[in-house]
């Protein structure tokens, strides 16, 4: 396995003596990198009782062993919204508040013809949010508004001048039991902002000019095939893939009758309708893509991809890539598993970590963040490795959301020299 927070500790040892390890590479760490006896204790009483400690030894939201991470001085507690170290014992924060409760955000959500319109939701732009390469099954209908396809459901979505957001046939029970967790609503972005210009002021352009991004929370598998096929790829024919292999081997989702229907009309009698009406087919499982075949995958335009998506699906329906034990894992364990499939290389990995797997600490590096990174950090040309070990030293923790900051921007102003994109 490769190393954890920097020190040599394999990641595949029983728990016992991969204390032992941790323990011993901590006792190595010179005097004036660790904090105090007393500050260290402080810190793993409040690591032991967070409800995001995995095993007793990791950390959720970095991958880091707390063990190690706590008594680096120059290390700080990842929990989104603020430092429980920090905080102390006596201010312990669910990190993921219940609705309407976190304090600095109210959602109002009233019902209205079947429909719900809820305002209120801070640091929240659909367009930005949807258009910034992070996912690829949905259409646009309309200024601001999208319909789109993810956890088995449809969803039309529009938002308003005033940021207020419809969601279109949609009950309080699925806005709160689906879409909250989809769009990542209850996370204060705010809060993450200000860490990360902690970190470097750098990012305040990208992140007042994206201010409304959120990292949405995918299906795994449907991340994985996705950014499989994003290779070599420009969105739009991502989309007409991702689209394409949905509607041969997918299924209708739930909720999409309605619009389906209409779109059918439409695209009957004018020629109108949605272009990839995948939009509406929830994404096939690995086993309906198994048994399409390559031929199958290359008649919706994969090519090379093909035998990549055969491994990555095999590897899956045999439960080698199984989403709760990656989930479980730290970020460079993550990678390593993921990078056992057939075309996945570091870039489409870190995609994988961070958008279909939450490890937020992940920073894909494509040409834009490449040219961006170059432009803002480095000064000069420098190879992606260069650029991934700049970042994970600049923003930690918090790497996925500068890195989408960071794209977003990059892409809108051009950033670098123009060249074909990779």
């Amino acid at each position: 396995m490769k190393k954890i927070c920097n020190c040599n500790i394999p990641a595949n040892l029983q728990k016992d003596m991969m204390t032992e390890s941790i323990a011993a590479y901590v006792a190595s760490l010179p005097k004036e990198d660790v904090v105090e006896d007393s500050e260290y204790e402080k810190r793993l009483d409040i690591c032991s009782k967070c409800a995001d400690l995995v095993g007793g030894l990791t950390c959720s939201h970095c991958g880091c062993f707390v063990l190690a991470r706590a008594r680096k001085k120059q290390m700080d507690c990842p929990m989104p919204g603020g430092s429980r170290w920090d905080m102390g014992l006596g201010h312990v924060p669910d990190p993921c508040p219940k609705l309407n409760e976190r304090k600095g955000m109210i959602m109002e959500i009233n019902e209205k013809n079947g429909n719900l319109y809820v305002s209120g939701i801070e640091d929240f732009h659909l367009a930005q949010t949807l258009e910034c390469g992070q996912c690829f099954h949905f259409e646009k209908v309309g200024e601001n508004d999208y319909f789109l396809s993810a956890k088995g459901r449809f969803l039309h979505i529009c938002q308003q001048e005033d940021h207020s957001v419809i969601f279109y046939d949609t009950d309080r029970e699925a806005f709160e039991n689906v879409w909250v967790d989809y769009f990542d609503l209850e996370r204060d972005y705010g809060a993450i902002k200000r860490a990360i210009c902690r970190k470097d002021d750098k990012l305040k352009a990208p992140m007042d000019m994206m201010w409304g991004i959120r990292i949405l929370n995918q299906s795994f598998f449907e991340t994985m095939i996705s950014f499989i096929i994003s290779q070599n790829k420009q969105i739009p024919h991502i989309k007409k893939i991702v689209s394409d292999l949905s509607v041969r081997y997918g299924s209708l989702a739930e909720g999409a009758k309605k619009e389906y229907e209409r779109d059918s009309i439409a695209t009957e009698t004018s020629g109108g309708g949605v272009k990839n009406k995948g939009v509406f087919y929830n994404f096939p499982s690995a086993k309906k893509l198994i048994e399409a075949g390559e031929e199958g995958l290359k008649e919706c335009k994969t090519g090379f991809r093909a035998p990549y998506i055969m491994d990555a699906c095999r590897r899956f329906d045999a439960g080698e890539l199984d989403e709760k034990m990656l989930r479980g894992l730290d970020y460079e364990s993550v990678m390593c598993e993921l990078m056992k499939v057939h075309g996945i290389g570091e870039k489409v990995a870190n995609c994988i970590a961070l958008f279909g797997l939450s490890k937020r600490n992940a920073f894909p590096v494509d040409v834009w963040i490449k040219r961006i990174m170059e432009e803002l950090y480095i000064g000069h040309e420098a190879d992606k490795k260069e650029i991934g070990r700049l970042a994970q030293g600049l923003f930690g923790e918090y790497g996925g959301y500068a890195q989408q900051y960071l794209f977003y921007y990059g892409k809108e102003l051009k950033i670098g020299k123009e060249t074909k994109n990779q």
